[in-house]
C-alpha cells in the first residue's frame, strides 16, 4: 500500500490520538480532521448507540452542520437503510458494498437527508468489542469525487483494531485516567528516560502531532534546535518514529 507524504502525516496523527488516554467523545471528535485527511474525504460524523433508548446519540461531526446531525438523531436514523447493514459487518465497509449506489439514490434517506448536504460516497466503521457498540466513524465524499477504493477501505481497516481498543479503554471508567498535562508527561520522560527538561518538552509536543516548526514556535526556540533535541531523545528512547513515540509515552509509568 503506497501512501503519499500528506496521507502518511494524517495516519501518524490518527495513530497518535488512538494511543492517548482521553474520553471517548473527545476522541471521536479529535479523529475527525485527520481521518478526513487520511481518506481524502469531505464529511465526518460519529455516534454512539444507546442501548437504553435504542438510538444513536452524542453525535460529533466535521463539515456537517448541527442541523444535519440533529435531523439524524431525531428522525432520519429511523429511516436509515444503511446503518443496520453496515453495523452487521463489524468491519470497515463501503456503503456501496451493502447497497448499490443506484438503489441508495432511489431512497428518501438519500434524497431528503444525504444529498441536500452533499454526502454521496460513504465508508463507515462501527467499532464493536464483541459486547457493545463503542462508537462509529461515518465518512463521506461529495459527488464530484470518486467512490472509496479498496485501498481506502484497507487503510480504515488498518486502524480499526486500535480504534476499538481506544474506545473500549475510554468507555471503561476503571481503565481511563484523566489525560495527563504536558508538564506531567515531561516529568515522566525526565524520570523514566533520563531526558533533559527541554528534550522532554519537545518530545511531549511531538507526541501530540505538532510539526517541528510548530514546536519551535511554541517553545520559542530555533527549528534546528528542535531537530537536535528530537534526535537526542529518540536515541535515548530507542525510538525511530513519532508513531512509536506516542505509544511509548502512553506506556510510561505514572509515578
Amino acid at each position: 500500500m503506497y501512501l503519499r507524504a500528506q496521507r502518511l502525516l494524517h495516519l501518524q496523527r490518527v495513530i497518535a490520538l488512538l494511543a492517548m488516554p482521553m474520553p471517548a467523545d473527545e476522541l471521536r471528535g479529535a479523529l475527525a480532521a485527520p481521518m478526513l485527511g487520511l481518506l481524502e474525504a469531505d464529511f465526518y460524523a460519529s455516534y454512539v448507540w444507546d442501548e437504553a433508548t435504542g438510538r444513536f446519540v452524542r453525535g460529533v461531526a466535521l463539515n456537517v452542520d448541527l442541523v444535519h446531525g440533529q435531523r439524524y438523531e431525531e428522525r432520519y436514523q429511523f429511516d436509515d437503510p444503511l446503518t443496520p447493514k453496515l453495523l452487521a459487518r463489524r468491519s470497515p465497509t463501503r456503503v456501496t458494498d451493502v447497497l448499490p449506489q443506484t438503489e441508495l439514490q432511489a431512497t428518501d434517506f438519500f434524497n431528503d437527508f444525504l444529498r441536500p448536504d452533499g454526502l454521496h460516497w460513504g465508508v463507515n466503521a462501527f467499532a464493536h468489542d464483541g459486547r457493545r457498540h463503542l462508537g462509529d466513524l461515518r465518512i463521506w465524499r461529495r459527488r464530484t469525487r470518486a467512490n472509496f477504493d479498496d485501498g481506502d477501505v484497507a487503510m480504515l481497516r488498518l486502524v480499526y483494531p486500535a480504534l476499538v481498543q481506544a474506545l473500549s479503554r475510554s468507555a471503561d471508567p476503571h481503565a481511563l485516567h484523566a489525560a495527563p498535562s504536558r508538564d506531567e508527561l515531561a516529568g515522566r520522560l525526565m524520570r523514566c528516560a533520563a531526558l533533559s527538561r527541554r528534550e522532554a518538552e519537545v518530545v511531549t509536543l511531538a507526541s501530540e502531532g505538532l510539526t517541528d516548526k510548530d514546536i519551535a514556535r511554541a517553545l520559542g526556540i530555533g527549528f534546528t534546535t528542535v531537530r537536535t533535541h528530537l534526535a537526542s531523545a529518540f536515541r535515548k528512547l530507542d525510538c525511530d518514529s513519532r508513531n512509536r513515540l506516542a505509544h511509548l509515552i502512553a506506556q510510561l509509568p505514572r509515578h
